[in-house]
């Protein structure tokens, strides 16, 4: 099961910043367990994610904390839901925020991504991906400032494997035809710094979207694992503010 919370806030007397993504996951940290944060800490892959953007609609800042399983929601999302307090502190930066609502948004299954596009009637090759916070990832030992196909694939598919229980796609024939069969279509991007633990890490922001050729059934495999990135984040460091997307 994944669910998605979502928190409405407003700082009193600071604007946020993308870059202040590391300090909310520090926030987060300090409200769970100590004993599940030390299982967080041990996993290569965290369970969860979490961002802060802005919405222009509803002219707030939004922090979106999404549990990959239900182990996750009952330790982080219940738990950050249930508290009563108004206001949230970022030490760090001296940053007060009031909270104006908070909410589960979403709550779904790994199986609900996999009906909605296996049981479509018109097949989606064109896929559309609109960063919401900075988007990086590891190819040489280096991060990156251009989306690759292949390394944003692995990223989505280790992490579906690693938290989906009732739809597998566990299979390296599979991964290698999505990555040979999808293109880098269109991209409008600007290269971007992301501050975490002192170090600016390299990273991109915009908008670009992917083609994918091949059978139907890839084609789905596809849209599921990018669907899929709105919720666990897209590429690396999703747990500490980036890899925010929103599918278009």
């Amino acid at each position: 099961m994944i669910t998605r919370l979502d928190i409405k806030i407003k700082p009193r007397n600071k604007e946020i910043k993308n870059l202040y993504g590391n300090l909310f996951q520090g926030y987060l940290m300090s409200l769970i367990d100590s004993d599940y944060a030390q299982i967080l800490h041990e996993n290569q892959l965290n369970p969860y994610s979490q961002f802060v953007f802005y919405d222009k609609e509803d002219d707030c800042y939004i922090w979106r904390i999404s549990a990959l399983t239900e182990e996750a929601h009952e330790n982080i999302t219940k738990k950050i839901l249930n508290k009563k307090e108004k206001t949230l502190t970022l030490n760090h930066n001296d940053l007060t925020l009031d909270i104006i609502s908070k909410g589960i948004t979403q709550q779904l299954s790994y199986k609900d991504i996999s009906d909605k596009y296996f049981s479509a009637q018109k097949v989606k090759r064109l896929v559309k991906i609109r960063t919401l916070t900075p988007v990086t990832y590891k190819s040489n030992n280096e991060y990156q400032i251009f989306p690759e196909v292949k390394s944003l694939y692995v990223s989505l598919y280790n992490k579906w494997c690693a938290f989906s229980t009732n739809v597998s796609i566990e299979s390296e024939e599979t991964l290698n035809h999505l990555i040979n069969y999808t293109n880098l279509d269109s991209y409008d991007l600007k290269s971007a710094k992301y501050s975490t633990d002192g170090i600016n890490i390299k990273a991109f922001k915009g908008n670009f979207s992917i083609y994918i050729k091949g059978p139907e059934p890839l084609v789905n495999i596809a849209n599921m694992l990018f669907d899929y990135a709105q919720y666990c984040g897209l590429g690396a460091k999703t747990s500490m503010g980036m890899g925010g997307v929103k599918i278009e």
